[in-house]
């Protein structure tokens, strides 16, 4: 199946952005993607990327909010 206008895939992305560039956690990074663009990351594969990604980064004491996306 081809996943629709590459939601999926840009979503996935999008949230390591968020993970790179705002040091939130990932579950945080996907929830934020997933409200502001319903329908992204839809497999579980795409989550577990983006937080294998957030893994491979180094430690930041502050990854629980995102308050400053908008």
């Amino acid at each position: 199946m081809h996943c629709q206008l590459g939601k999926g895939r840009v979503g996935t992305m999008l949230a390591c952005y968020l993970v790179k560039t705002t040091h939130c956690d990932a579950q945080v990074a996907i929830n934020t993607v997933r409200e502001k663009r319903p329908g992204s990351i839809e497999t579980e594969q795409q989550e577990q990327l983006v937080q294998k990604f957030s893994e491979s980064l180094p430690s930041r004491a502050d990854q629980t909010t995102l308050d400053n996306v908008t």
